[in-house]
């Protein structure tokens, strides 16, 4: 990816907070749904950051490692984008809602991959989350995916979750890297240190990546789909 794409993405995600407050989120799942889906995610989450990812870390990140504390509310709402961390207590932010989407993106795109659709209508949709004046539905529904598509085919499991676990991994090790370089809340800088900031994460994420081996295809579908708000 080049650098003025990634720079493009960095600012797409930066005003996705600015974006999404207009649109309510919270009947795109129903709280009986994510209260489930929070027991089944919450120990998975943190087994990947402290067993998974742990043994990869050098004893400074390690150091920071023991300074994090995982907050994963189901009942918050707000974006089905929303990750984040404060650098200062350590705690990062999963909320339930947010794995739940994604993990529905990474079906669809690995059912569409399956039956040979074209997989743009994906990011079509995360597109008309905030550009339509349309109340869509989650995106197994608005899709037209079967609830149960992981369960009918081998291939749209494995590949689904290969995505889902790539990209949450990245992703924790993104904001664990705030913690470690100790970032400043973005209120409290300008636009160009923010962008630092981020890429500093970044490269902090991908460093831990390649000495675990793990592709990062699901961070390659975060981005993708990032970029369409």
């Amino acid at each position: 990816m080049s650098m003025t794409r990634r720079f493009l993405l960095l600012i797409v995600l930066g005003v996705l907070p600015l974006v999404a407050s207009a649109r309510d989120y919270s009947l795109m799942y129903p709280a009986n749904d994510l209260r489930q889906a929070n027991g089944v995610y919450s120990p998975n989450i943190r087994g990947m950051l402290f067993e998974d990812v742990a043994p990869y870390l050098l004893d400074n990140e390690l150091a920071t490692l023991e300074r994090v504390r995982m907050s994963q509310p189901w009942d918050r709402t707000k974006d089905p984008f929303e990750f984040a961390v404060n650098s200062d207590t350590g705690v990062i932010l999963v909320p339930t809602l947010s794995v739940k989407f994604f993990d529905d993106l990474s079906i669809s795109m690995a059912w569409f991959e399956r039956f040979g659709c074209n997989k743009e209508v994906v990011f079509d949709y995360v597109a008309a989350l905030d550009f339509s004046d349309l109340d869509l539905p989650a995106p197994l529904m608005a899709l037209s995916v079967p609830h149960d598509a992981y369960k009918r085919d081998t291939f749209v499991n494995d590949v689904s979750q290969k995505m889902l676990k790539s990209a949450l991994v990245f992703i924790l090790l993104h904001e664990l890297g705030h913690v470690h370089h100790r970032h400043r809340p973005y209120h409290e800088i300008n636009t160009s240190q923010a962008l630092a900031q981020e890429t500093e994460a970044d490269r902090f994420a991908m460093r831990v990546l390649r000495r675990m081996r793990l592709p990062p295809m699901g961070m390659t579908v975060w981005f993708m789909a990032a970029s369409m708000r």
